[in-house]
């Protein structure tokens, strides 16, 4: 009776012990998989950034636009309005406050100015 209680409790402990094991491996392949996602996250959001500066507009559009409106103003003998900024870059703080500034002035200029 002693000799079976005690073959039970090695058993029960192996059992236990393999668990554990399995437990640790599962928790560290799960683990890998977060961090592999995230640095896939990561790599997708500096692409992301990376293809948005890509597709702003440059100077070269800028003058090509300025073109177009110049000659369409001339050929319907309207006024062209041209409106220039000027931003000076500063603390990071500072920056944020004037990028939102700039958005807010951005939008009140739209709404008075004609579309294109």
């Amino acid at each position: 009776m002693r000799g079976g209680l005690s073959l039970c409790f090695c058993a029960l402990t192996l059992l236990f012990v393999g668990y554990l094991f399995d437990r640790q491996r599962t928790f560290g392949k799960l683990k890998q998989h977060l961090l592999g996602e995230l640095e896939r996250n990561v790599e997708l959001q500096i692409q992301a950034s990376t293809d948005l500066l890509h597709s702003m507009p440059d100077q070269n559009y800028f003058w090509d636009r300025l073109t177009m409106e110049f000659r369409r103003a001339m050929t319907m003998q309207k006024n062209l309005s041209l409106v220039l900024v000027k931003a000076k870059p500063g603390a990071r703080a500072s920056l944020n406050r004037s990028k939102r500034s700039a958005e807010r002035c951005g939008e009140s200029m739209s709404k008075r100015l004609r579309p294109t």
